[in-house]
Parts: structure tokens; C-alpha cells; sequence
């Protein structure tokens, strides 16, 4: 019996009172943040970090470049995000598309992200691509100079030009621009985008990118990390053979620490279309996480105890005491020029002087108290229960390893961080506080706008991808038993696994409320938030945070879902706490009427919103009225306030029918221990009475057609063009799928070839496909992107051509639906990765009517035998002809209509 199971079967004896208090111990914790790696540095100064693990077929890449956007001089401003695109543009050994290439090879993933103090490449794949991958990304770190023309260069500047418009169209798309112009002064490294000012993105010269390259993009300033199903000694011959060419470069000059003063208070003051009737927040310069870390960690601590969590200060002062707020949080931001505390609170009525005073009184206050000790612990032990948890996660390992060699020049920070938070007192985190917290700082007040209507030489040969259908499948096995309550336990064991998951499936979702009590499932769903057994919510955030547990619940269509998650040794405690949440919530206590009064609130500040709007028009298009999905979403602007009294004890109870529910469990326990268990966690559940209503579900045909959804303030137009195919079912859902990434599901997709890369009029196409509710239906697919009005009618019109062309002129071709199989291939490998994705993968199983993992099988070969011929075979029923598509169109609704007239659509409905 293993340590799990002795603890298990211990717990179990005592029952749920006794576990309640159960707390990790720092020692175990810090005991358990640990993995195994290799540093070593090529003779021209590239890193490499080399990190094994035996546990998947999967390999994470990652390189880190020593550059970001603080890096930028004058007139520079986006050069680095800017730089970034054109990485992927394609080299003279490896042309085209490096994103389309990747992705048709067999990557999972491919993708980069610039910050103000690095760039970062990554990509997940599938084991048998290292090869091939490591040359690719050393043939554009080497020959990227040589390989770059005009054209390249003007393709990419208008996709980011589309970019930044498109990001600041969003609600709060604005919102770190705003925070860096509030709190550094004009010259500072931060005070700009990070994307750039489109007056300077608009004038970059070849020389200025060449530049870039040859002064930021050497190896001796990238870190590469090759994490996952490797051998070590191989990897680094590889690194070595396709690295190792590439010249050495002196490293550039760097800004490594420079927090600025504010001699005065700072006041912005801003509209934009937020869900909330108005957000505030409140920021200070802090210190550099690399010139002074342990300050750093110790505000990041102090963020936590202020504002995060229901016995927080702040959440107690403006949302329990004032009312002032729906919502508080506050977080220390790492940085390498500076660091920013930021406090945000999502408030009922516009920002007003009541707010900034209540939190000024409670920074304060929290700045002249000792921190309570309990409280501290409880941070404390939740902060390395998620970094112990991060080591069984693939890309969170290789993250830690590269944002510690970058930053602090020691791949091992990781234990070096978590020492620092086991070993900061209340003392030096009030004092770090008051020191950095006490000087002047920045407000911002954002209201809502009101609705209305009107170099080296690459090698000659490049190395062989290697064989995709070679993937196995790797579903998780699990045993079954039905618990005395009633409740169904299925176990999946995972031996020496450090972590466990445990899920609860109800059939208490969105579809079971009445018309008029929209917002029930979401109420019911808001345990965490409202208490559970003896605990108000206060009381269980801390009890969450002493077992170091991660806990969630939430409404879908169809089901109410219920997850607890952590460290393996906290099982018993986990078990215990879904038993309070599932046959114990606080429905009684204040916190659940406030929690329904914000719930209301939100409702009744999104309602008439241009997105609510569109949602709604497109949903009735696709569903008919009928359906729940076409109902308020969460829920109904002004619900009964029946909502937080009996109606909502009774929705859980019926929800949470003891034998109607599945519990879930993937850990490191055997199912006779794990019964037990919960047979004693769970003995006093009571099957009940209750029944819920019966599901809205009800469909009607779809109503093809134009409709614009006017938002005139909206800078970019929203696009969506969806369809419900005739065709249903198992077979349907694959081909369904596998259409709609040959369409739209990637940068390497039809759609985007031809929006994005060929007319640059998007940064990008994507949309859903599958089942509206899982394992009942009915399966749909949709094509979304972001235009300007002016043209809205010729995209449209190249996405109608789009889907003609698959139906009849240019079907779907052999490399596509191969490109799809080995997607589909390598998701089945991965099934079991973590515990979460054995649960993932039993819940799936199980919503379709599967209770074996032999199943897996079947779908592998239904992956394996999709071809060209017999998806063009049921096109008809499968994708629908281009004038019976819905098709739903949200901004200027006068740029719209004359767009989508001058293309020949004379017939679009404005809503």
C-alpha cells in the first residue's frame, strides 16, 4: 500500500469532520519541487537546458530570446513583437510558412509571444519531429538575415497593423497601455505598447529588422529548452550539430533595472465597452523582479493576502461591508525594468470617490496591521502546492526552467523562489508593503459606454520528420463501483503520480432552468464562493488553502461540474471538501446573496450590449428560440429573488441527485481503497426527492441569411458564419471536424492563407466545431474573424468562395485529412499525460455512451480510415452550400451595409 493509500484508508476511518482541517506540511512541499535537467552551453554561447521526463510522448521546445519590447530605441516601438512575425515567414532551406509547415509535420502546438523583457518560441510535438524541429529552428535563427525580402516584410506589416487594431477593439484592449503610460513617465522602457505605435510599425526599414537581428538574435543570447520524451545525449548531439555552426555575437547591451518615482498622484480616466458598469484599479511602481527578486516575492505574497479570496481585506471592505464591488483582486507583476502592483476591483456603479477612499482605508489598514499568521500560512502553502503541481506539467516545467535562466541566469530558480516563500514572515511582507506601497501611485477609473444603435550556411539535407502513425493511443483504464449513496466512483490509478483530480458530474445545468430563472445554475454553482459544511466562504477559502487544493465548479448546457484537484497526500481532504460542496452548501449565508446579487448585476450590465446582441441573433439563427443557449447567458438581467432562497437549495439538490452523479477520480489509489474512502466521505448523502425540469433543448431549422448587429463605436467588425450539418453522429463529428480545420483551423488553414496571408485584412481566422452539448448535440461549426467594416462584404464574399471551392472545385485533399489524423493521433497520445487528462478523457467517454477504454480503439481507427473520398462523398450533408449559411456581422452598422452592398449583398437585415 503506498503512502497515498495508507493516508486514504487512515482518513477514512475518521470521516469528514476530522479532515476538514487537514494542512500540507513546507517541508513536504519543498521537498517534492523538484526535476531533472542538464545545463550546458554550445562554444558560441547558445544555453541549452535539456529536461527528460519518461511520462509522455510528447517533446516541448522552447527558445528564449534575451529581447523584448523595453529593448526598443526611439522610433523602435513594436520592432521586437513586430520582428517576431517575420520569424515565421520562411527561410531559403525551409520556405513558406514556418507555422504551416510545422503543423502539416505533426506539431501540437506552434506559437511565440513577446514581452516587454523576452521573446519566446515554442512548440509541443510529437517525439519523433525533435530532429527535424531542431534544424528548423536553428536554420531561422542562422540564415534568417539572408532569407528575408520585401515582400516578407510587407505582408507582415499589415497583419500586425490588423493586429493591434483588432486587440484594441476589444474591451479593455487598452488596459496595459493605459497602466504603462499611468505609471512610467515618457523614455521609460515600459511606458510604450508592446505591440508599437502604428505610426512607428508603419516605417520600419529592412536595415532596422536586419539590425534587430544581428544585434538581439545570436546564440549567445537565447536559451533553448528541450523538455519531455527525450535522451539527453542525443538531444545535445542534435543541438550541437545545428547550432553549433551558427557564429558567436558579442551580447547586446541591456536595461536591467530602472523603477521610476512618481513625484504626484497620476489620474486616467477612460470609456469602453466592459460587461461591468465600471471597473477600478490602482497601481504602484514596485521593484525589479531581477535586480531585487525576494522584494518581489514578498508583494506578490502581499497582493494575495489583501485582495485575493473571500477573507481577504479588500473583498471583505468593498464587497461584504460597502457593496461597493462584484469582485476584487490585485497582483504583483514581475518585470525586468520594473515591477507594478495593480489592484482591480469590478464595481456595481461607475467609480466614484466612495471607491478610491474605501481602498485607500483598506491599504491603509493593511499596511498598519501584522498580517495574521493563519492567513500567511494558508498563501503560503497554496503558492507551493501549485509550484509542486507544475512539475508534473510538461510546459510548465520547461517554463520555470526558462524564465529562471533568463531572468536570474539560473535555470533552478524555481527552488530558489519557492525557498524565499516558505521562509518570508508577516513582518518583512507588511514592510515591503508599506515601503513601495505608501508612495504615490495611479488610478483608473474605466466606465461603461452606454449601448446605442445607429547568417550561417544551413545544413544541405534536412532531417526526416519521422512517422506520425507510429503515435499510440494512451487512454487512461479505470474501475468502476457504485458507492452505498447511490453515486457512481470510477477510478483511473496512476502509479508514483505526485497528484491527484477528482470531478463530479450532475445534470444540474443551464438547460434545467425555467424560463425567467436564468442564472439558477450559476448560482448553484458558486459553492467556492459562498461556503460549504461548517465554512462560510472565508472560512473555506482557507481550508482550500491550508490543503493546498485548486477547486472549481461550474454550470454547462447539460451538466453541472465540480473539480477538486492537488497534491496526492491531500486526497482525503480533497474527498472531503466535494462532499461539503456537493451534500453541504452554504446557501444560507450572506455571501450566497451577494453572490446572486452579482450575478444579477452582471447580467443587468451586459443586457443590450452589442455582444450580448450578436450572440443571441446568431444563436436563434443557428437553434431557433427555443434552445437555452438563446436565453440571457449566465443569466436573466432581473431574476427572482427567489434566486438565492429555496429555488436555488432545490436546483442543487436536484442537480446533485446522489444517483444521478459520476464521480471521477485519476490518482494514485487503487479502487478498493478509494471506495473506502468515499464511502465515508459520502455515507450521509441522501437521495432526495427533487427532480429538475426537463431540458431545453429544443431545436428548430436554421434561418440562413445576412444580419448586422449595429455597434457603432466598435472599430473592427465582428464576423461569424456558422451552420448545423444535416449529417449527425460518430462518423459526422469526425468529418465535421476535419473540414473545419482544413478551413479555418490554423494559420496553415484555407481561410487564413487567404484573409491573412495573401490579402492581409485579418490577423486571423478561426471558429468551433463539434457538439453544442457533448454527447447530445447537435454537432455545428462555425468561421470566425475580426475586418474592418470597409471590408466586410468582400470577406464575406472570399469565405462563401472558400466553402464552395471545399464542396465541389476544390475539395478537401489527402494532405489535409492526413494533417488532421495525426492532430487527432496525437491528442489520443496525450490522453493521459496528467490527471486531469485521464479525467478529460473518462468524461468524455462517458457523455458518449462509452464505458471502456477499448473504445478508444474504435474512434482510432474511425480516425484512421477518414479519407478524401469519403468525406467528399456526404459533402452535401456536411457542409452546406455558401447561401445557407448563417452569417451574423456586429459593428458599423452603416460601414457594414455599404460594404456588404458594393460585394452584391443586397439583402442584409440590421437587428
Amino acid at each position: 500500500m503506498n503512502e497515498v493509500e495508507c493516508v486514504a484508508m487512515s482518513e477514512a476511518a475518521a470521516g469528514v469532520g476530522a479532515v476538514r482541517n487537514w494542512r500540507l506540511g513546507k517541508e513536504k512541499l519543498l521537498s517534492m519541487i523538484t526535476m531533472d535537467w542538464s545545463r550546458h552551453v554550445l562554444p558560441n554561447g547558445l544555453t541549452v537546458i535539456l529536461q527528460p521526463a519518461a511520462a509522455t510522448a510528447l517533446v516541448h521546445v522552447s527558445i528564449a530570446y534575451r529581447v523584448g519590447s523595453m529593448d526598443e530605441g526611439p522610433r523602435q516601438t513594436g520592432l521586437a513583437h513586430f520582428f517576431e512575425h517575420l520569424m515565421f515567414g520562411g527561410t531559403r532551406t525551409l520556405p513558406g510558412s514556418y507555422v504551416t509547415r510545422m503543423i502539416d509535420a505533426g506539431a501540437i502546438d506552434v506559437n511565440a509571444v513577446t514581452m516587454r523583457d523576452m521573446t519566446r518560441y515554442v512548440q509541443t510535438i510529437p517525439a519523433y519531429m525533435l530532429e527535424h524541429v531542431l534544424f528548423a529552428e536553428a536554420d531561422r535563427m542562422g540564415d534568417f538575415a539572408a532569407s528575408l525580402d520585401t515582400g516578407i516584410v510587407e505582408r507582415e506589416r499589415k497583419v500586425v497593423l490588423e493586429e493591434k487594431r483588432q486587440i484594441e477593439a476589444q474591451p479593455l484592449g487598452k488596459l496595459h497601455d493605459w497602466l504603462s503610460r499611468g505609471l512610467t513617465p515618457p523614455g521609460h522602457p515600459y511606458h510604450h505598447p508592446t505591440i508599437g505605435y502604428e505610426h512607428d510599425i508603419a516605417n520600419y526599414t529592412l536595415d532596422d529588422i536586419l539590425a534587430w537581428h544581428g544585434e538581439h538574435y545570436g546564440p549567445s543570447n537565447a536559451v533553448i529548452v528541450v523538455a519531455g520524451a527525450i535522451d539527453p545525449d542525443r538531444t545535445l548531439a542534435m543541438v550541437e550539430m545545428y547550432f553549433g555552426a551558427i557564429p558567436p555575437r558579442n551580447p547586446p547591451r541591456r536595461i536591467l533595472a530602472h523603477v521610476p518615482s512618481m513625484p504626484q498622484q497620476s489620474i486616467m480616466r477612460v470609456a469602453d465597452r466592459i460587461g461591468d458598469p465600471g471597473i477600478y484599479l490602482q497601481g504602484w511602481n514596485t521593484p525589479s523582479y531581477v535586480g531585487t527578486p525576494r522584494a518581489h516575492l514578498a508583494l506578490t505574497m502581499a497582493a494575495e493576502l489583501f485582495a485575493n479570496g473571500q477573507a481577504s481585506p479588500l473583498h471583505r471592505r468593498l464587497v461584504a461591508q460597502d457593496g461597493l464591488a462584484a469582485g476584487v483582486s490585485a497582483t504583483a507583476l514581475a518585470g525586468r525594468g520594473t515591477g507594478m502592483f495593480v489592484i482591480r476591483a469590478r464595481l456595481k456603479a461607475a467609480a466614484d470617490l466612495r471607491v478610491q477612499r474605501a481602498v485607500d482605508d483598506a491599504v491603509k489598514a493593511f499596511l498598519e496591521m501584522p498580517i495574521d499568521a493563519e492567513r500567511l500560512e494558508e498563501v503560503r502553502l497554496q503558492r507551493l502546492s501549485r509550484t509542486a503541481r507544475d512539475m508534473v506539467d510538461l510546459q510548465r516545467r520547461a517554463t520555470l526552467l526558462v524564465e529562471g535562466e533568463v531572468f536570474h541566469g539560473d535555470a533552478s530558480w524555481y527552488r530558489e523562489e519557492a525557498g524565499v516563500i516558505a521562509d518570508l514572515d508577516g513582518a518583512e511582507i507588511r514592510e515591503t508593503a508599506a515601503h513601495w506601497l505608501a508612495r504615490e501611485g495611479f488610478r483608473l477609473s474605466v466606465d461603461q459606454i452606454s449601448t446605442r444603435t445607429s547568417g550561417a550556411t544551413a545544413p544541405k539535407s534536412v532531417p526526416a520528420i519521422g512517422d506520425a502513425a507510429a503515435m499510440p493511443v494512451c487512454p487512461p483504464a479505470w474501475s468502476t463501483t457504485r458507492l452505498r449513496c447511490g453515486a457512481r466512483l470510477l477510478v483511473s490509478q496512476r502509479p508514483s503520480d505526485t497528484t491527484f483530480h477528482l470531478r463530479a458530474l450532475g445534470h444540474g445545468g443551464r438547460s434545467r432552468e425555467r424560463p425567467g430563472m436564468e442564472g439558477l445554475a450559476e448560482l448553484a454553482a458558486s459553492v467556492p464562493m459562498i461556503g460549504a459544511g461548517p465554512d462560510d466562504a472565508a472560512g473555506l477559502s482557507g481550508r482550500i488553502a491550508r490543503a493546498g487544493l485548486s477547486v472549481s465548479m461550474a454550470a454547462g448546457m447539460q451538466v453541472g461540474v465540480a473539480n477538486v484537484s492537488g497534491l496526492a497526500i491531500a486526497l482525503p481532504a480533497g474527498v472531503a471538501l466535494m462532499s461539503d460542496m456537493l451534500i453541504r452548501p452554504n446557501f444560507e449565508s450572506p455571501d450566497c446573496r451577494r453572490r446572486a446579487e452579482a450575478i444579477a448585476g452582471s447580467a443587468s450590465a451586459q443586457a443590450g450590449m452589442p455582444n450580448e446582441r450578436f450572440n443571441t441573433i446568431l444563436y436563434r439563427a443557428l437553434f431557433g428560440s427555443d434552445h437555452r443557449i438563446c436565453a440571457p447567458l449566465p443569466a436573466t438581467p432581473s431574476p427572482s429573488k427567489a434566486l438565492w432562497g429555496d429555488e436555488v437549495r432545490a436546483f442543487h439538490r436536484g442537480g446533485w441527485r446522489a444517483d444521478k452523479v459520476d464521480l471521477l477520480l485519476a490518482g494514485d489509489i487503487a479502487i478498493a481503497d478509494a471506495e473506502t474512502l468515499f464511502n465515508a466521505m459520502f455515507d450521509d448523502w441522501q437521495m432526495g426527492d427533487e427532480h429538475l425540469p426537463p431540458p431545453r433543448l429544443t431545436l428548430e431549422d436554421a434561418t440562413a441569411g445576412i444580419r448586422i448587429v449595429d455597434a457603432p463605436e466598435r472599430e473592427a467588425a465582428r464576423l461569424v458564419m456558422g451552420w448545423r450539418p444535416e449529417a449527425q453522429g460518430g462518423e459526422a463529428y469526425l468529418m465535421v471536424r476535419c473540414l473545419h480545420d482544413s478551413l479555418c483551423g490554423g494559420f496553415a488553414s484555407r481561410a487564413n492563407r487567404r484573409l491573412r496571408e495573401e490579402k492581409a485584412w485579418t490577423y486571423g481566422v478561426g471558429g468551433q466545431a463539434g457538439e453544442l452539448v457533448p454527447g447530445i448535440g447537435p454537432l455545428f461549426a462555425s468561421v470566425s474573424t475580426e475586418i474592418a467594416p470597409e471590408l466586410a462584404g468582400e470577406t464575406v464574399g472570399e469565405l462563401r468562395r472558400l466553402v464552395a471551392e471545399l464542396r465541389s472545385d476544390s475539395p478537401i485533399t489527402e494532405n489535409e485529412v492526413e494533417a488532421f489524423r495525426r492532430s487527432e493521433r496525437q491528442r489520443l497520445a496525450g490522453l493521459n499525460e496528467k490527471a486531469a487528462d485521464a479525467v478529460d478523457a473518462m468524461q468524455f467517454m462517458l457523455q458518449h455512451g462509452y464505458l471502456g477504454t477499448a473504445d478508444w480503439q474504435t474512434y482510432r481507427t474511425n480516425v484512421d480510415r477518414l479519407s478524401c473520398d469519403t468525406i467528399q462523398a456526404r459533402i452535401g450533408t456536411l457542409l452546406p452550400a455558401p447561401t445557407e449559411i448563417v452569417c451574423v456581422v456586429m459593428g458599423n452598422a452603416a460601414a457594414i451595409r455599404a460594404s456588404l452592398e458594393r460585394a452584391g449583398f443586397d439583402s442584409a437585415i440590421v437587428e
